[in-house]
């Protein structure tokens, strides 16, 4: 079974269990061999225990380790228990025995690398894109991706996963972004994350304050992931779980395969179009400006049912405007800097309202559908 690192740094007494059907889970490292695998890679990847005060990692670690054990000590005599039986003093030693990591399936690719790390060689330079340890790490995050934009629903969120890491391969060297230094760095102020009272947009990172919401959300998954459509044409229609599949590899897409903040916002607008609106009659509509009407419409009424305090006037009004800066993309028309400026908003609102239509197709899928098709 292949592993990856989460955001979540915590003692698990037992591992949890996200998905049945996906094989996927949340444990902390069990033997010796895969802590020695993950503290091999965080020194690497960081500059630990090296450099001055200012950046040296191992520093502010000791620190949110501290807060973090305090914590427990209050909160979690479970999870405290377990820091103390580590029986060390070592920082890196004690955050990598808590660091959370996901275990998925991947036909035993992982452990071949394990022992053999030229195994990646052919994996990674034969051309071969949909190589099962690329693909089976790429649904994790696709996956993982849907579970992020549904644990945050506090605004400013641009498609960050909980799994900091993008490709396989990196865990058997080295992260070449700082994607792993911002994790540490982020540890590093868990003190203010952990006060409920502090109103932080990342506390969806700490796993203590979203561990019940990644239970949940990954059981409301589940119930889609494993559903079968009983009128369902093997050439004509997908699966909820291929449709949630799609979305999930889409905001992959679009965090790791792109910067261009025009593409995140067309592939965004996509998957609303691609859960809520139908094929036109291309004999009797102007094609676009039936789509546009049904994305409107559509996911304006999703999102008031959701929460019936929001505006509906500004919420359609929203939607109109970002549709339109879709249309100028798609159709090649000039974009001035003011205008693209804009573009960082629509991308927030858009998460934000791809949250809730997801929300609504996990609770109701017959209702979304037939809102689909009509």
């Amino acid at each position: 079974m292949a592993f990856t690192l989460t955001h979540f740094i915590y003692p698990l007494k037992d591992k949890i269990i996200l998905s049945n059907s996906m094989g996927y889970a949340l444990d902390n490292p069990r033997s010796q061999e895969e802590e020695n695998l993950i503290k091999e890679f965080v020194i690497k990847s960081v500059n630990w225990g090296g450099g001055n005060n200012d950046d040296n990692p191992a520093l502010g670690v000791a620190f949110g380790l501290r807060e973090l054990t305090d914590y427990l000590k209050a909160n979690d005599k479970t999870a405290f228990d377990i820091i103390q039986e580590y029986h060390t003093d070592n920082t890196i030693d004690i955050i990598v025995k808590a660091w959370i990591i996901l275990r998925y399936q991947d036909d035993g690719f992982f452990e071949q690398i394990l022992e053999k790390k030229t195994t990646l060689i052919p994996i990674i330079y034969g051309g071969d894109n949909n190589h099962p340890f690329l693909n089976s790490f790429n649904q994790v995050i696709g996956y993982t991706g849907l579970i992020s934009l549904l644990l945050n629903r506090n605004g400013h969120y641009y498609g960050e996963n909980l799994i900091p890491l993008k490709y396989p391969q990196e865990i058997f060297y080295e992260s070449r972004d700082n994607d792993l230094y911002y994790v540490l760095e982020d540890f590093k102020h868990i003190g203010i994350f952990l006060n409920e009272n502090k109103p932080v947009h990342k506390k969806w990172i700490w796993f203590p304050l979203v561990a019940d919401d990644v239970r949940d959300i990954s059981q409301l998954l589940e119930s889609v992931l494993t559903q079968t459509d009983g009128n369902k044409s093997s050439n004509k229609k997908q699966s909820p779980k291929e449709k949630l599949l799609f979305v999930g590899n889409l905001l992959r897409v679009i965090l790791h395969e792109t910067y261009d903040i025009k593409v995140k916002l067309l592939l965004l607008v996509s998957i609303i179009e691609f859960l809520l609106t139908r094929n036109p009659d291309f004999n009797r509509f102007n094609v676009e400006d039936s789509i546009s009407k049904q994305f409107k419409l559509k996911a304006t009424t999703l999102i008031y049912l959701n929460d019936k305090t929001r505006d509906l006037d500004e919420i359609h009004n929203n939607l109109n405007y970002i549709y339109n800066q879709r249309s100028d993309i798609a159709h090649g028309n000039y974009i001035s800097h003011k205008d693209e400026a804009t573009y960082l908003e629509s991308i927030d609102q858009l998460y934000d309202y791809i949250g809730v239509i997801l929300i609504e197709y996990l609770k109701d899928r017959d209702f979304v559908d037939y809102l689909k098709r009509n």
